[in-house]
């Protein structure tokens, strides 16, 4: 994470949040990927993450791939940004 992390630093380079729930240890809402998640939002922003699913292999439903489980966690103006085009956690 560190390594991934330290990239925010060069402004051309943005992430994608895509296959999380696949990897995860828990189930919906996965609250283990929550810290990794929380760590790339406070390193890159909320205009430099994307998110992103690969439905075909996702152990939950289409309905909570498409939810980000972080966005609970965000401010009002960070939710507005990253689910209306500012970018896209």
């Amino acid at each position: 994470m560190r390594e991934l992390t330290a990239l925010a630093k060069l402004p051309n380079v943005a992430v994608k949040l895509t296959g999380g729930p696949f990897y995860a240890d828990d189930a919906y809402p996965f609250k283990g990927l929550h810290r990794h998640y929380r760590a790339m939002y406070d390193a890159f922003g909320p205009h430099r993450l994307f998110w992103g699913t690969d439905i075909t292999k996702m152990p939950c439903s289409w309905r909570q791939c498409v939810r980000p489980p972080a966005g609970d966690r965000l401010d009002p103006r960070s939710r507005q940004e990253t689910h209306h085009g500012r970018g896209h956690l």
